[in-house]
């Protein structure tokens, strides 16, 4: 083999190797890039959920019950 033969099996090899490794680090820069976006979504649905009115309050501001009258209706449901 003449030197411009050897040359563009080099030029090959090369070539391919580059392609393979563009090949992952395509991959791996997506797939972090996807898992960024999920954890800020996972964030944003967070915070709205903390700022949001707790339900306890709610159901608590509609039943303004004390605690014996809760007592005496769990006997009730009981047969106590």
């Amino acid at each position: 083999m003449d030197s411009t033969g050897l040359s563009l099996i080099w030029l090959l090899i090369f070539s391919l190797i580059g392609i393979v490794l563009w090949f992952f680090l395509n991959r791996a820069s997506v797939r972090a890039n996807r898992q960024v976006e999920l954890l800020e979504s996972i964030d944003s649905k967070l915070t709205d959920f903390i700022n949001s009115k707790p339900v306890t309050e709610s159901v608590n501001k509609s039943n303004n019950k004390s605690d014996a009258e809760y007592l005496e209706e769990a006997r009730k449901k009981a047969g106590l």
